[in-house]
């Protein structure tokens, strides 16, 4: 009985752990297809020479290979669990950052010690699927929202088309799902080429807000600082968000607009 649970035991284990899928060990595969005759007796007769070569190839596989290659999906996974997390207010998201910075390199550690032993999730065969430009096209015209927040969810492992997500998020502007993740996703990866459009979302609401704030100081973007301090002036703001603007000014650190700030607040002081 004890023999047969353990057998089990082993079967499972074997079955997800990541060295057993031939997908992440390319340099074992590529000794099996180029260095085993396939009949014997000149199988038999090679094995002398092939299977020590099979054996390093499998120990860098497990060892250096494979971890490499999970590195840019570990970060990913940091990124959306660490970083994409929506706070209310830009100085509750502000208190969280030194948090945000020590636990990063834990969970990035942590996330890359299992994908690296385990087959987790997008090792498998289908676990994230590519869509073309006319499903998407299709799935938006249908609202398919299903489908578009599987897309979505892929962003920051696949390229996609930014037009698209800024079609769905200008589309999907009631879906607040659709909407977090496709401004997330233009927020963090295709920032560059949305700068201006993001710029237009500033006010949406205080999760907006929050994401836009930080961009734009991870940006150092001064077209976003200028937007904050001209909404912060032009328009009737209660004082929370007067506080969340005006943090945000100073997080974004462009000298021009502290300056214009600290300016305004020393007249209206006097």
């Amino acid at each position: 009985m004890k023999v047969k649970l353990f057998l089990i035991l082993v079967t499972l284990f074997s079955i997800t752990c990541a060295p057993f899928n031939k997908r992440n060990t390319p340099l074992v595969v590529f000794v099996e297809n180029h260095m085993v005759p396939e009949e014997m007796p000149l199988k038999a007769l090679a094995a002398p020479v092939y299977l020590p070569i099979g054996i390093v190839a499998g120990i860098f596989d497990v060892f250096l290979v494979h971890p490499i290659s999970e590195i840019p999906k570990a970060y990913d996974d940091t990124i959306e669990i660490v970083w994409e997390t929506s706070y209310k207010g830009y100085v509750t998201y502000s208190g969280f950052v030194p948090l945000r910075i020590v636990s990063t390199p834990v969970i990035f550690s942590v996330d890359l010690f299992f994908r690296s032993l385990f087959d987790i999730g997008d090792n498998q065969p289908f676990a994230k699927p590519s869509f073309s430009d006319s499903e998407i096209e299709r799935a938006i015209a249908t609202k398919d929202t299903k489908s578009l927040k599987t897309w979505l969810q892929t962003c920051h492992s696949q390229a996609s088309n930014y037009a698209m997500i800024r079609k769905v998020n200008e589309e999907f502007a009631t879906n607040k799902d659709l909407f977090r993740i496709s401004l997330n996703c233009l927020a963090y990866k295709y920032f560059q080429e949305n700068e201006d459009y993001l710029i237009g979302k500033l006010g949406t609401d205080p999760t907006t807000n929050s994401t836009l704030f930080h961009v734009f100081a991870t940006n150092k973007s001064a077209k976003g600082s200028a937007a904050v301090l001209q909404r912060l002036y032009s328009e009737e703001l209660t004082p929370k968000q007067s506080r969340d603007y005006m943090n945000a000014i100073f997080a974004i650190g462009n000298k021009k607009e502290i300056d214009d700030l600290l300016k305004r607040v020393r007249k209206k002081r006097n």
